[in-house]
């Protein structure tokens, strides 16, 4: 986001966090879809966590969340990475290769790609940091801004963003988009025109399997809850199902205990 290049889009559609800095220069759709941090390291290296960065090189990209979210992470176990910083992703997996850096940290949906494509890298560590995506939008347009929020919902009513959404990432559960109340009525009333309505998409079949998270000093389940579901809210779940483990005292969990965690629920 550059205040040096006003009025020179309509809308920026760029898995672009939105962060309070941001949102004083321009104006942001609602949250279309929230993204984790992981590391992307050589298939041989034995970096398995971001708590064995201390002293290593690590990438970023320039201006990104990733470098602030890394060093909140690494901080909790006493790691102290040196980090560098890239102009974009291509230059930064370049470095990887070339053994100029150890691993290249930002959103896991950019890494994936990369890691598809070679097959002498890989994803690595624990998610961090939280992503919530947001269409960028010029400031002090509310009409726009609302044509964009009750585009997004009307997708995600009718089954257009689970489609697309299933179509590019098949294992994993769609964003469950906020519908707000008379969302098809409301944009009638402005005189929007929304998409004609497809087939529901449905990717119950092809959702994640349950997964294992050894428990660290410090942790607690509203920050696991936030670690895996992007909500910190959502523990009660990994409460559920792992009660025979915890107990019902769910304010102590010991460190070194493994945990199972659910599938992200359907919150909507």
């Amino acid at each position: 986001v550059s205040s040096e290049c006003p009025d020179k889009a309509d809308i920026v559609a760029a898995a672009m966090t939105r962060t309070n800095d941001r949102e004083m220069r321009i104006d942001f759709s609602q949250t279309y879809f929230v993204d984790r941090q992981r590391l992307l390291v050589k298939k041989t290296s034995a970096i398995s966590s971001v708590c064995q960065l201390n002293g290593k090189l690590v990438g970023v990209v320039k201006g990104a969340t990733t470098a602030e979210n890394l060093r909140k992470e690494t901080g909790i176990c006493g790691a102290t990475p040196e980090i560098r910083e890239f102009s974009e992703n291509s230059k930064a997996v370049e470095a990887l290769k070339s053994g100029e850096i150890e691993a290249f940290a930002t959103d896991s949906v950019a890494l994936s790609k990369f890691a598809e494509e070679d097959p002498n890298l890989k994803i690595t560590g624990e998610p961090f940091g939280r992503e919530p995506y947001g269409i960028g939008i010029p400031n002090h347009d509310s009409r726009f801004r609302d044509l964009v929020n009750l585009t997004l919902q009307a997708m995600k009513a009718d089954g257009t963003y689970n489609a697309i959404y299933c179509r590019w990432f098949p294992n994993t559960t769609p964003y469950p988009i906020e519908i707000w109340p008379g969302t098809i009525q409301n944009a009638e009333l402005k005189g929007m025109t929304l998409t004609d309505k497809p087939q529901i998409a449905d990717c119950s079949s092809q959702m994640p399997t349950d997964k294992n998270y050894k428990i660290r000093s410090g942790d607690t389940l509203s920050g696991i809850a936030d670690r895996y579901f992007g909500d910190p809210l959502l523990w009660t779940y990994i409460w559920e199902a792992n009660k025979e483990i915890i107990g019902s005292n769910y304010n102590l969990i010991r460190a070194g205990q493994i945990l199972k965690i659910p599938e992200i629920p359907n919150v909507m």
